[in-house]
């Protein structure tokens, strides 16, 4: 079986490791098979590190993908690296805010911005701004929090559908 050697699974709810019950009821019965005990209804508590390592692999990605905005290259090309920065970013400004590292996701979010800014994106840069908009709330800042909103939401050329999230 090509599982040989892994000691657990974690399955925390729909869509981790299979998107199915029909998947994970397979993978259970394969398990049993091989004397596998399951543990089911179990809670994990204290999970350390889960943004810290989140955070710290997507700012290695990050500054391995710094240098390639100068590099010579297609602008389709140049859409897609400046697209695909901007969504590492935000994926890991969300990670360094989960772990209370506040400073460097509103440094990630900035870098995220420049990126959609630069490719000319204005459902990316407005997913940006409303993920901003997001942490200013949490700080306890509504104002500047619906400022950032206002701001994504008056660009015309959002589509509609990213608009009525927004709203």
């Amino acid at each position: 079986w090509q599982a040989q050697g892994i000691t657990s699974v974690l399955h925390e709810k729909r869509g981790g490791y299979a998107n199915n019950r029909a998947s994970m009821m397979g993978l259970a019965a394969k398990a049993e098979a091989e004397g596998v005990t399951i543990l089911g209804h179990t809670e994990v508590t204290g999970f350390r590190f889960g943004g810290i390592m989140a955070g710290h692999i997507g700012r290695r990605l990050i500054r391995w993908a710094l240098p390639l905005r100068t590099a010579d290259m297609t602008d389709h090309a140049r859409v897609r690296l400046h697209t695909a920065l901007a969504s590492l970013a935000c994926w890991s400004a969300w990670a360094a805010f989960d772990a209370h590292r506040h400073a460097a996701a509103g440094h990630l979010w900035m870098l995220a911005l420049e990126s959609a800014v630069t490719v000319d994106q204005p459902d990316l840069r407005a997913h940006v701004l409303a993920d901003i908009a997001a942490s200013y709330n949490h700080h306890g800042h509504p104002a500047d929090s619906l400022h950032l909103v206002r701001l994504a939401d008056g660009d015309e050329r959002t589509h509609p559908a990213i608009r009525a999230i927004l709203q």
